[in-house]
């Protein structure tokens, strides 16, 4: 009886993350805002629908070496109700983040999509006149739990060089039936 239960349970765990997710997540705007201009040469970023699905394309190249690099993100999801829900707000040492697994899932998923989309190794201290970029980079639902919730959420990011804000990253988007 018990085997039947492990066998059971098993089986359960193993199809609730092979199961096709009944939602998909669509980003519908992407804007950066430089607000420091001695910071990077380059800092764009492109948003693409293709299939069904939505890519990030994105290029920062620094003007400097920088190994003092932290981010402040914040995730704010509204259901369909309206209700608003704070997912997180984080401050971190970028350096730091790239090297170590965190303890929110949702901010391992991303750490992951930017080492599978990177053109190079992303690792301080980021050099001058080189090339960070993000190709295709998209959300892959598989990596995300099978009851989320529809809605939009709202992701400010933004980018602290030298303890000094430097840049302003907003996504928007919306979890949608599939």
């Amino acid at each position: 009886m018990i085997k039947w239960f492990c066998i059971c349970g098993v089986f359960i765990f193993v199809n609730a993350f092979m199961d096709e997710r009944n939602y998909r997540i669509v980003l519908d705007e992407v804007n950066i805002t430089n607000i420091d201009p001695e910071v990077f040469v380059r800092f764009d970023c492109q948003l693409h629908q293709i299939n069904n699905r939505s890519y990030y394309d994105s290029t920062r190249i620094f003007k400097y070496d920088i190994d003092d690099f932290w981010i402040h993100t914040e995730l704010a999801f509204w259901k369909l109700n309206n209700q608003k829900m704070r997912i997180f707000d984080v401050k971190f040492d970028v350096c730091n983040f790239l090297n170590n697994i965190q303890k929110n899932r949702l901010l391992n998923i991303f750490v992951k999509n930017v080492k599978a989309h990177s053109n190079t190794e992303m690792k301080c201290p980021f050099k001058a006149n080189e090339s960070y970029s993000l190709e295709k980079m998209f959300f892959d639902e598989k990596d995300f739990p099978a009851n989320v919730p529809l809605g939009k959420f709202r992701n400010l990011i933004e980018f602290l060089i030298n303890q000094k804000l430097s840049a302003r990253l907003v996504i928007k988007g919306r979890i949608v039936p599939h």
